[in-house]
C-alpha cells in the first residue's frame, strides 16, 4: 500500500516534523489505518502504542505542524511531484510552529551548554 506520510518531504534531517506527515482521517479510516495517521508522533515516540497516538498528538499539538487532511496530503504531494519534474532535487519544507516560551526554563542549564544552545533558546 502506498503511504503518503513521507512523499516529497525533506530527507536526511534530524527533525521528524520535517520528513513525515500526520493526517486527519474519519473514524473508520482512522481505525483501519491502525491510527498511524498520527505518523509524526509515531516516529518521534515509537514506543507509544498505536491506540495512544491520538492522545499523544493532542499533548504535543502546539509543537507540531498542522495535520493535513487526506485530500490535502494528496494535493500537496501532487504539487511537489509537479515541481520535482522541473527541479528533481526539490523537497517540500514543512512550516513549523514558532517555539513556545516555556515558563520556568532552567537558565542555568541554558548557560551551561553555551555555544551548543540552539538559537531558539538564546
Amino acid at each position: 500500500m502506498f503511504v503518503p506520510m513521507h512523499t516529497g518531504l525533506e530527507d536526511n534531517v534530524d527533525d521528524f516534523r520535517l520528513c513525515v506527515r500526520s493526517i486527519t482521517l474519519d473514524p473508520v479510516s482512522h481505525f483501519l489505518y491502525w491510527r498511524m495517521n498520527w505518523h509524526i508522533e509515531h516516529h518521534m515516540f515509537a514506543a507509544v502504542p498505536c491506540y495512544r497516538l491520538r492522545a499523544l498528538h493532542k499533548a504535543v499539538a502546539a509543537d507540531m505542524p498542522t495535520p493535513r487532511t487526506l485530500l490535502g496530503a494528496w494535493v500537496e504531494m501532487r504539487k511537489i511531484w509537479r515541481r520535482q519534474r522541473a527541479e528533481p532535487g526539490y523537497q517540500f519544507e514543512t512550516p513549523l510552529p514558532r517555539p513556545r516560551d516555556v515558563k520556568g526554563r532552567d537558565k542555568a542549564l541554558e548557560a551551561a551548554i553555551g555555544d551548543l544552545a540552539p538559537g531558539s533558546i538564546e
